[in-house]
């Protein structure tokens, strides 16, 4: 039985909790859960019997290569591996009792319309910057190899199965191009470099403003805080926003 605490005996306040949206390209795991999605409904739960008022948003991320790679391992469209996977996750989580105010999806009008905006603004107060950049290629597929299409040995702690976007196993962000002895599972001959201009968000020139926002945040947890020193302190490297697929 839930038992509600008088709302008159804190001052009520509004939340919004929005959980991290997994990619709709295959079934929930444990980490999905345990790292995401029940922490954020203990919070909401907990924030109502208090007699708040909380939204809790949640969602798929329907876009980007985890969609396109599994597409093109199945051989259909990415469209149909989002509409396969969307109800899946939706009715995990309806069964395990985590419900939302509104649980949508990245491919949806709205977020289109939401997103051209945030661009649109950001780019008329020149946070981006147009750029010429190497990136993977695989001639026999006539296609670039973004991120996660590459797997190679991360030139930071040399493990051997460090994904183009980031190594798994120390943590780094990382670009394919960086990779030691790239390869992909699409391609069936040794890649090619080549050029081609993508967005960068100037991240570099936000790190003043986001330390001194990060020293406010006396709540959060020490492991947190330390992890984001620790960017701060190797210097926050602007990031692509734009790839060719």
């Amino acid at each position: 039985m839930d038992v509600l605490l008088p709302e008159d005996s804190v001052a009520k306040k509004k939340y919004l909790v929005t959980d991290a949206l997994p990619y709709a390209n295959g079934k929930l795991h444990l980490g999905h859960i345990a790292g995401s999605h029940l922490p954020g409904d203990i919070y909401v739960r907990y924030q109502r019997l208090k007699g708040h008022d909380v939204l809790h948003i949640g969602g798929t991320d329907d876009h980007g290569v985890p969609i396109t790679l599994t597409a093109d391992k199945a051989g259909i469209t990415p469209k149909e591996v989002v509409d396969t996977y969307y109800p899946i996750i939706f009715n995990s989580l309806k069964s395990l009792g985590i419900t939302f105010d509104n649980f949508s999806q990245t491919s949806r009008p709205i977020h289109h319309t939401t997103s051209r905006d945030f661009f649109t603004r950001l780019h008329e107060n020149d946070r981006f910057d147009l750029r010429e950049v190497d990136q993977l290629y695989c001639p026999s597929t006539n296609r670039s190899l973004p991120d996660r299409y590459v797997e190679g040995t991360c030139p930071h702690c040399k493990y051997e199965r460090a994904r183009g976007d980031q190594c798994e196993n120390c943590g780094t962000m990382l670009d394919g191009i960086q990779l030691i002895n790239p390869v992909s599972d699409l391609c069936d001959v040794p890649l090619e470099v080549r050029r081609s201009s993508h967005w960068y968000f100037k991240l570099s020139e936000a790190q003043e403003n986001l330390e001194h926002w990060l020293k406010g945040k006396t709540d959060w947890k020490d492991s947190v805080l330390n992890y984001c020193a620790g960017w701060f302190a190797l210097g926050l490297e602007d990031r692509p926003i734009t790839r060719d697929l």
